[in-house]
C-alpha cells in the first residue's frame, strides 16, 4: 500500500509572529547542537566548581580557597594531587565565596571539586 500525497492547498502567508517563532526554534536547536557536539562537561550538569589549588607551605595550616558558587558549599572532593596527602576542613566557617582546607603535607597541588 502506498500513501498518496495530499494537497492541503496553499500554505498560509507567513506572518511576523510566525517568522519570529521559527527563528527562535532554529536558534534553540542550533545552540543545543553546539552544546552536544562539544560534549557536556561535568560542571555543566552540577552546581559545582573544579579548581586547582596549592596548599600552605606549612603542614596543617589552613588555606583559603575562593570559589564562585554564590552560596556556602556543602562539600568537596579531591580527585588529583601531586603528593601523598590528606585534606581536611579548616577551622574557619565556609562562606558564599571561600572554603578553608588543611593538608597534612606542605605545598600540595591538587585538583578539587567544590559542591
Amino acid at each position: 500500500m502506498q500513501l498518496e500525497k495530499i494537497d492541503l492547498g496553499k500554505t498560509p502567508p507567513e506572518t511576523p509572529f510566525g517568522l519570529n517563532v521559527e527563528k527562535a526554534w532554529t536558534d534553540l536547536v542550533d545552540q543545543l547542537r553546539d552544546i552536544l557536539n562539544k560534549g557536556v562537561k561535568f560542571s555543566d550538569n552540577f552546581n559545582a566548581e573544579l579548581q586547582t589549588i596549592t596548599t600552605s607551605a606549612t603542614p596543617d595550616t589552613e588555606s583559603a580557597i575562593t570559589h564562585t558558587l554564590k552560596r556556602v558549599p556543602t562539600g568537596y572532593l579531591v580527585y588529583s594531587r601531586d603528593k601523598a596527602a590528606i585534606f581536611y576542613d579548616g577551622s574557619s566557617s565556609w562562606t558564599a565565596t571561600t572554603i578553608y582546607l588543611r593538608s597534612n603535607v606542605a605545598s600540595v597541588t591538587a585538583k578539587i571539586l567544590i559542591f
